[in-house]
């Protein structure tokens, strides 16, 4: 028995004895020249890690940078640039509107009426939004009617089109530092009222905002217009007037006049949203028009609209409603529209601006170069 213990601890010592000499260390398993390999790819891996996190780092930074840029460009300054571009496009310089025209869906053919006409697309000019929506050209016309100079927006952006709030801020800025003073807008509508059936026009007298936006929301800018400014005289009275003497001249058939309510859009109205609307007063309703007017006003514009009704709102007729609906009575209005308004802008033109003038021409010599190193007029 001892021999046997003997013999196999002799075996297990020789055994231990033989792997302690022909065992070669871990580190002596790889070679000098794969341990350089290893590490070098290892620096390779951590610098393309630092490349690639140092490039979407600089991207995010340009990226934001960029927003910041954008977002804090004002819109004086963006308007001015409009109009810099603007005056640069036109080749007559005593050309001077004191009258913008905004032309909603299916009126852009009105702009076919202004003569010598320059057509300079959204696109061109910083802070314009080109509209998704046919039925708006996206071009700033300027020419003249019967001789009275004229700019008119051929189309417009909507909220619903995923635009911020101040979308027509610049815009309609852009029309004030040419020296626009009156604003006429058109705007296709739904009507609420049995009496005022599709093909009718419609002047608007007041408006009701369900669009849950305001143009003006944000830092106000004191060289475009008031914080708080005042919507009690929105449409103009004296210009509601004249538009009704405009289509007595050109014996159109009697306008109405109506409140119209805009909403926020793209969806048309329920029946129970336009039972509603008609209880809180309004006599029409679209998904445009008042971001401008406020804008407008805000700037001291006097301004005016037509309502051009395309159909009867949800819940007063069986026929559906469709935007192809919408450009097909605004085509059959528009040469009616066309003529109105050459004969509004003669009245305009005739009664409110040279008598305008007539006030500046005894102005404070001060105040009226304040005013003109404002507004940019010509």
């Amino acid at each position: 028995m001892k021999k046997y213990i003997f013999g196999s601890m002799a075996l297990v010592l020789g055994l231990y004895i033989y792997s302690k000499k022909n065992t070669k260390p871990l580190t002596n398993m790889i070679k000098p020249t794969e341990q350089v390999n290893v590490l070098e790819k290892d620096k390779e891996r951590k610098k393309r890690e630092e490349i690639k996190q140092s490039g979407e780092e600089k991207e995010e930074k340009e990226e934001k940078e960029e927003k910041e840029e954008k977002g804090n460009k004002s819109i004086f300054k963006l308007a001015s640039s409009c109009v810099n571009i603007i005056n640069k496009k036109i080749k007559n310089k005593s050309f001077s509107p004191r009258i913008a025209i905004i032309l909603g869906s299916g009126m852009g053919n009105v702009a076919k009426s202004i003569k010598n006409a320059i057509y300079i697309p959204y696109g061109d000019l910083p802070g314009f939004s080109n509209s998704t929506v046919h039925g708006h050209a996206g071009n700033v016309v300027l020419g003249s009617i019967d001789g009275v100079d004229v700019a008119c927006l051929q189309g417009r952006v909507h909220y619903y089109e995923g635009g911020p709030a101040n979308a027509v801020m610049v815009p309609i800025n852009t029309l004030k530092m040419l020296g626009c003073d009156t604003l006429l807008a058109t705007a296709a509508v739904g009507s609420l009222d049995d009496n005022i059936g599709p093909g009718s026009i419609v002047v608007v007298k007041d408006h009701i905002n369900f669009q849950g936006v305001n143009p003006l929301v944000g830092l106000n800018e004191n060289i475009l217009g008031p914080r708080f400014p005042s919507l009690q005289n929105a449409y103009d009275k004296e210009l509601r007037t004249l538009l009704h003497e405009a289509s007595d001249n050109i014996k159109m058939k009697k306008m109405t006049e109506g409140v119209y309510c805009s909403l926020l859009g793209p969806s048309f109205e329920t029946p129970a949203e336009i039972n509603m609307i008609w209880n809180f007063g309004a006599d029409v309703v679209g998904m445009s028009l008042v971001g401008e007017i406020i804008a407008a006003r805000h700037c001291g514009m006097k301004c005016s609209a037509l309502a051009i009704v395309v159909n009867f709102a949800e819940g007063l007729s069986d026929t559906k409603i469709t935007h192809e609906e919408t450009l097909h009575y605004t085509d059959k209005v528009a040469d009616s529209v066309a003529n109105l308004t050459k004969e509004y802008i003669k009245l305009v033109n005739g009664k409110i601006i040279d008598t305008v003038e007539d006030v500046e021409a005894v102005e404070d010599v001060d105040t009226k170069e304040e005013r003109n190193n404002i507004h940019y007029s010509h």
